[in-house]
């Protein structure tokens, strides 16, 4: 929840930062189903959403990896996304979780 704050405070939306904060188990099945390809909206793919997190308690940021590519996603967003909470940045996560998606 932490980092949820630290985004909206930033000013960054995150996607579905309403659901974590109102039912975070339906949080994560909604994050679950998506990987599997289920309940997508329309255009999209099959994603798996990552988490660096440090000490097994603090949320640092999230990846996400998108299975196929669209041509559009192919063309400006690629597999691979990720996010580090605004105090963490510029610290060397973002460096550290590519490689650990990929």
């Amino acid at each position: 929840m932490r980092l949820l704050q630290e985004h909206q405070e930033a000013g960054e939306n995150l996607s579905n930062a309403e659901l974590a904060r109102r039912d975070f188990a339906a949080y994560l099945r909604h994050l679950h189903a998506h990987s599997q390809g289920l309940d997508l909206p329309a255009s999209y793919v099959p994603v798996t959403t990552f988490w660096l997190v440090k000490d097994n308690q603090t949320v640092l940021g999230e990846s996400r990896l998108r299975h196929p590519l669209t041509p559009d996603l192919e063309a400006y967003w690629g597999n691979i996304s990720y996010r580090i909470r605004p105090t963490q940045r510029r610290q060397g996560y973002g460096t550290l979780i590519l490689p650990l998606v990929s």
